[in-house]
């Protein structure tokens, strides 16, 4: 169910996202439908994490800035078990009061760890919802995504786009299989039984505990400092990757040992990664609020500068009106004066 679609928005999904738009049944589930076509999940699946997403910041006392009310969490909480089965294609009506909405948008972009953007085909613009949950989400035109999408992919994670039909309905939009963003479906149960997928349990799991940390408390994470190269061998393993002479392979007495020192390398080296990519998206926000400070300055500045000339502007003609009254009032006096003088020459 996906109707017809606006040049423009079509041309941003095929050219710049380079995705297709993933129809989905009009159950009443079309927005978690939408989001496990992103991920190539079942829709149950998405659910099953929501609920836990819920259970948890109940738990720790934590809301979204979108949703301050506990009911709505407790509500997610207890859904019916039954949805957690709900299959790919599989209609499963629920009553309106049960739709989706902009609160679960915000939640699974918090699971997500990635911003989820949503075109709303109706009015061509587009919302905004940060993986953080501490702010409320920001309309824009659809030139964002034009200017910014490839920055976005190259920063970090890329952001998953739903498409809104601007009414009662939600479409995914799937990154096309030529690019490295599509996850591959392969057959991995967790503990719970449920099938699981790499790209989407590896982001649940990662986003749970940070994100939860970060919406309790208002003041931002803070953001170690990462070590200078030769001070910490994770580091050091990054920048032995880079260089092409071989790497020195340790005596190593038995397989065991073996495997433990590759497993600590590779944690060493995610971690200092990790690290690396917050200070860098640290420094563009630092970049970004200097920008917008500057602007706001330089408006201030025109627009003082626009009332001082307006003032200028009223004082000078108020003096030129000044000036042309005086002269009314000087000729209308010489004029009677001129005529006196006339009556008393002819007298």
């Amino acid at each position: 169910m996906i109707g017809s679609i606006p040049d423009e928005i079509m041309s941003i999904i095929n050219t710049v996202i380079k995705a297709t738009i993933a129809s989905t049944l009009p159950d009443g589930h079309c927005l978690r439908r939408s989001i496990a076509k992103n991920h190539n999940v079942d829709p149950g699946w998405v659910i099953k994490k929501l609920k836990r997403k819920c259970t948890s910041m109940i738990a720790s006392n934590a809301t979204m800035k979108i949703e301050n009310n506990i009911s709505w969490y407790n509500k997610i909480k207890n859904i019916p078990d039954r949805w957690t089965n709900i299959k790919s294609n599989q209609p499963h009506h629920c009553p309106r009061s049960d739709w989706g909405g902009v609160n679960e948008i915000q939640m699974w972009a918090m699971i997500a760890g990635t911003q989820v953007i949503v075109i709303d085909k109706q009015m061509s613009n587009c919302t905004i919802y940060l993986p953080k949950g501490d702010t409320i989400p920001r309309r824009y035109s659809l030139d964002i995504i034009t200017q910014q999408h490839c920055n976005w992919k190259r920063n970090g994670k890329p952001p998953q786009y739903l498409l809104y039909n601007g009414v009662d309905h939600y479409n995914g939009i799937v990154y096309k299989k030529s690019t490295e963003h599509t996850p591959t479906r392969r057959n991995n149960h967790n503990s719970d039984g449920i099938q699981e997928y790499p790209l989407c349990s590896q982001l649940a799991n990662t986003a749970t505990a940070t994100d939860e940390t970060q919406v309790k408390r208002k003041d931002p994470p803070v953001i170690p400092t990462p070590p200078q190269i030769g001070e910490n061998k994770s580091v050091a393993l990054i920048e032995e990757t880079t260089n092409t002479q071989p790497l020195k392979k340790p005596k190593i007495a038995t397989k065991l040992e073996a495997a433990a020192i590759t497993t600590e390398a590779n944690m060493d080296t995610a971690d200092a990664i990790g690290k690396l990519r917050n200070l860098k998206r640290k420094q563009e926000q630092q970049q970004e609020q200097q920008r917008e400070k500057e602007t706001r300055d330089k408006k201030e500045k025109q627009t003082q500068k626009k009332w001082k000339q307006t003032k200028i502007s009223i004082y000078t003609a108020g003096k030129q009106d000044n000036k042309r009254k005086r002269n009314i009032r000087k000729s209308i006096v010489e004029h009677e004066q001129r005529g006196k003088n006339k009556r008393k020459a002819t007298e």
